[in-house]
C-alpha cells in the first residue's frame, strides 16, 4: 500500500495546536439591526445571521485561508408602518419553503452561544417559520478538531398544517475564483415526475459531474444523501449531507446559467404535512474535504474516491488507524474480494491513498468495502452526460 499526506501544520493557524482546537464564538454588526455570528474551532469557520432566515454566511477553511462563500451584502428597509425588512445578495446556504420568494426571510433570535473546550454551539429561535404557523430552532455546532458542521432545524406546529409543506435548502459557494464550479451529483436513473420536477434520466447510476455543457437546471432523483462541489483551479470539496433516509423521496436540484459564476448546490425534501405539536427534524452537515478533488462516497466522517487504480481516503475529523477490507462487482454481478488493507490515523487536510494496481479484478468494476469501525462504502462510476444529449 502507497500512502502520501497532505499535513496540517501548527504555523498555519494561530488557534490550531497539537493538544487541540480553541473553540470560539465571535460577532460583528453587518447592518443596522443585523449582527453576523462567527463559530471556529482553529480549523474550520461557519458564520450565520440569524435575522436573514438564519443563513450560512461564510465556510472557512483556516489552515489554507479558503472562502467558500463569497461575503454576505446585506440592506435594511425601514418603514413606520413595517418591520424592517432585510435584502441580501446571492450566496450562502439556508433552508426555505419550496413555493416561497426568496426575498422572504425567517428572523430568528439567537441565544447565549455555548462554548467549550470541545465545541462550539449556537442555537436560534423563530415564529411564523416562513409566513406559516410554525415555530423553528436552529442548531448550529462545530465540534473540535473537525473540518465540518452541524446544522439541525426542527419545525413544531403551532396549529394544523394540513396543507403540505417542501423543504428546500438553496446553497450558493464558491470553491474558484474565476471558473464556475463543478458540481457532484448521486443520482438514480428515475424518469418521473417528483414534487412537480422532472427528473432527469442518466445512462447508468452513479455520480453526476454537471459542468459546463450541461442545461441550466438539473433535477435528479437523489442515489445518496449528500451533493458536492468542487473547482478545477485547486483541490478541495465542499459537501452538503443530508438526512440518512432523504434519498428515499428527495431531490438533488442543480442551476446555472450563461456566464454567471453561480451554481448552487440544492436538495429539495418530500411534503410534509404537521398536526398541531407535531416537529420535522431535518439535519445538514457541511464537511470540507481539503485534499480531494472529487467524491464517490462518504461513510461517517470520510469522503472517498477513485482515480482509476487508485482510491483516495480522507475525514473531516480525527480518526484512528485501522483496517480497511475491500472488494469489487461488475454489471454482470461477478464479484471478488481484494483483501484487508492498513488504514492509517487522519485528520483534516490528511489523504490516505491505497494503489490496487495488478489486482485481480475487472478493468470496468465497482469498489466497495468496509472501513474501521464498520462504517460501510461504495465507490460507483462517474456519469458525465444525460440521456438523450
Amino acid at each position: 500500500m502507497k500512502k502520501w499526506f497532505f499535513l496540517c501544520l501548527v504555523s498555519l493557524c494561530p488557534l490550531f495546536s497539537r493538544a487541540g482546537e480553541e473553540c470560539r464564538v465571535t460577532s460583528r454588526d453587518i447592518a443596522e439591526g443585523v449582527t453576523e455570528y462567527s463559530l471556529s474551532n482553529g480549523i474550520f469557520e461557519i458564520k450565520c445571521v440569524p435575522e436573514t432566515s438564519g443563513m450560512i454566511s461564510g465556510l472557512n477553511s483556516l489552515p489554507d485561508n479558503r472562502e467558500m462563500i463569497r461575503p454576505l451584502e446585506c440592506t435594511v428597509d425601514k418603514d413606520d408602518l413595517l418591520p424592517p425588512r432585510c435584502h441580501t445578495n446571492l450566496t450562502g446556504f439556508r433552508e426555505l419553503v419550496r413555493g416561497v420568494k426568496m426575498s422572504v426571510h425567517t428572523e430568528y433570535s439567537p441565544q447565549t452561544p455555548a462554548c467549550t473546550v470541545d465545541s462550539v454551539e449556537l442555537v436560534m429561535t423563530g415564529r411564523g417559520f416562513y409566513l406559516w404557523n410554525i415555530d423553528a430552532v436552529k442548531r448550529i455546532t462545530l465540534r473540535k478538531g473537525e473540518s465540518g458542521a452541524k446544522i439541525t432545524l426542527t419545525l413544531t406546529a403551532a396549529s394544523d398544517i394540513l396543507s403540505p409543506i417542501c423543504l428546500w435548502i438553496n446553497g450558493i459557494a464558491y470553491m474558484g475564483k474565476t471558473e464556475r464550479d463543478t458540481v457532484l451529483m448521486p443520482v438514480r436513473n428515475i424518469s418521473e415526475m417528483r414534487l412537480g420536477l422532472a427528473m432527469a434520466a442518466f445512462p447508468e447510476e452513479g455520480v453526476f459531474l454537471d459542468r459546463e455543457l450541461n442545461p441550466q437546471n438539473i433535477s435528479a432523483a437523489a442515489g445518496a444523501p449528500w451533493i458536492a462541489r468542487t473547482s478545477p483551479e485547486e483541490p478541495g470539496v465542499l459537501v452538503m449531507r443530508l438526512d440518512k433516509n432523504f434519498a428515499e423521496s428527495g431531490v438533488l436540484y442543480t442551476w446555472k446559467q450563461g456566464t454567471s459564476s453561480i451554481h448552487t448546490t440544492e436538495a429539495i425534501y418530500g411534503p410534509v404535512t404537521l398536526k398541531k405539536g407535531e416537529s420535522k427534524e431535518i439535519t445538514a452537515e457541511y464537511l470540507y474535504f481539503a485534499e480531494l478533488t472529487g467524491l464517490l462516497d462518504i461513510a461517517g466522517p470520510y469522503g472517498l474516491d477513485r482515480k482509476g487504480n487508485v482510491i483516495e481516503i480522507a475525514s473531516a475529523a480525527p480518526v484512528p488507524a485501522g483496517i480497511m477490507t475491500l472488494n469489487w462487482h461488475d454489471a454482470s454481478g461477478r464479484s471478488g474480494d481484494l483483501g484487508d488493507f492498513s488504514l492509517p490515523a487522519l485528520i483534516p487536510g490528511q489523504i490516505a491513498k491505497i494503489d490496487l494496481s495488478g489486482r485481480n479484478m475487472p478493468e470496468k468494476c465497482t469498489i466497495g468495502g468496509t472501513l474501521p469501525g464498520g462504517l460501510k462504502f461504495n465507490l460507483p462510476g462517474l456519469v458525465e452526460k444525460i440521456t438523450g444529449q
